[in-house]
């Protein structure tokens, strides 16, 4: 059965598109218009294909990728196709720092009476819990499922920076870096606000001080990143100190 072959999920049917776009719905009523894509649930194979997807994409525009699954069912048919499995796979995705999110459609027509255990799914991910989303008035339904997407998008863009680590014979001065807001045509140097006390949409502090491992937006500067997807931030190490401290 192709259904249960990671290749037949290596490409998607829609890729990386900005939303709001109308490639979703042609895709999905391709779908429901074809008979050989309906039953079962083969999450681990898709995941698998998904996963491949992302990383390649990621290799290609290095950014922060998340995914998220939308589901209506258990895993089921296809071998080792199991809850622990797909937990296995979405643990092994959030080390590498590609968390999954987990969208459960709950009492569907022919689908299971609870999705609880696909808490599972998204712990194994490190997200925490699936955002479970009742069906039966449809309205309702599509607007559960905008919140719940915004959610994500909030939770998934991160205001923090991990601080990589130098090349050989570099040593990071905590005094001598800049970060740069990007979006766009616009482009400006963000200021070091230890405190974050300014009331500004334009600082960032030190996760500590004494021996810093993350860059971390203040609260209006972290509203503003998350208010635009195209939104960049960028890291330069300097040669002079920019900062005081």
């Amino acid at each position: 059965d192709d259904k249960c072959e990671d290749f037949m999920y290596l490409s998607p049917s829609v890729p990386f598109t900005q939303l709001p776009s109308t490639a979703f719905r042609e895709a999905f009523e391709f779908i429901i218009a074809t008979e050989g894509f309906r039953g079962r649930t083969p999450t681990l194979h898709v995941l698998r294909g998904v996963l491949h997807y992302v990383r390649k994409s990621r290799d290609q525009s290095p950014g922060r990728y998340v995914i998220v699954l939308v589901t209506d069912g258990m895993p089921e048919h296809c071998s080792d196709n199991s809850i622990s499995s797909v937990v296995t796979l979405v643990a092994e995705a959030a080390a590498d720092e590609i968390p999954t999110y987990v969208i459960g459609i709950n009492n569907p027509p022919c689908g299971p009476k609870t999705l609880d255990d696909l808490n599972e799914i998204a712990v194994g991910g490190d997200t925490e819990n699936a955002f479970l989303i009742d069906t039966g008035d449809p309205e309702k339904t599509a607007n559960d499922f905008n919140d719940v997407v915004e959610s994500i998008r909030d939770l998934a863009v991160s205001c923090t920076i991990v601080i990589p680590e130098m090349p050989p014979g570099k040593q990071f001065d905590k005094r001598a870096v800049e970060v740069v807001y990007k979006l766009r045509d616009t482009e400006k140097t963000l200021v070091y606000d230890g405190d974050c006390q300014q009331d500004s949409d334009n600082t960032w502090r030190y996760d500590d001080v004494a021996q810093p491992t993350k860059i971390v937006l203040c609260e209006k500067t972290c509203d503003l990143v998350k208010s635009d997807p195209e939104t960049t931030l960028e890291l330069v190490f300097l040669c002079e100190p920019v900062i005081l401290l």
